[in-house]
């Protein structure tokens, strides 16, 4: 109840951001920052993560959660669920590179963009924090397309290199 406390409701953001110091830099550019900042009142860290940081909401609780305070879907549940799909296909695509370096394949074009992809991925989870969910919607779509890219370009080169 101190207001003075780091785990003062409005202060779990910055006390969360000393760690997760991008989250914490996304979350300030959300509309739960603001109201968080204007009103004392607003989702927290803790609305998704717990009070020790040790969960995070089921993909299928974010919408109900999302709906305690919004009155229209918010589309929490399809972004969360396209992020995840995101990570599983980078996740892939390392296999994929793995396997074809094996193979003896050039694979320099691909590696390149694995590289851009894991920064996309990584950019994409934090912007999650600002909870604009079209654009963490379609970053993670196009992160699942240049995966499938890249790795379809991986099949034609070994295709190509059989007798």
């Amino acid at each position: 109840t101190d207001s003075s406390s780091p785990v003062y409701f409005t202060r779990i953001p910055a006390t969360c951001g000393a760690c997760h110091k991008a989250e914490f830099k996304a979350f300030q550019k959300s509309a739960h920052y603001r109201e968080l900042e204007h009103s004392g009142r607003g989702p927290n860290c803790v609305t998704c993560h717990g009070s020790m940081a040790n969960q995070i909401l089921a993909p299928m609780d974010f919408d109900e959660r999302c709906s305690l305070c919004h009155k229209q879907p918010v589309q929490a549940f399809a972004t969360i669920m396209a992020l995840n799909n995101a990570a599983h296909s980078v996740t892939r695509l390392a296999g994929a590179l793995e396997e074809a370096r094996g193979k003896g394949l050039e694979t320099g074009s691909q590696e390149k963009a694995y590289q851009d992809i894991k920064t996309l991925d990584r950019q994409a989870r934090e912007e999650w924090h600002t909870f604009n969910m079209p654009q963490v919607l379609a970053a993670s779509q196009e992160i699942t397309k240049r995966v499938n890219v890249a790795i379809n370009e991986l099949k034609l080169k070994e295709e190509q290199k059989k007798p």
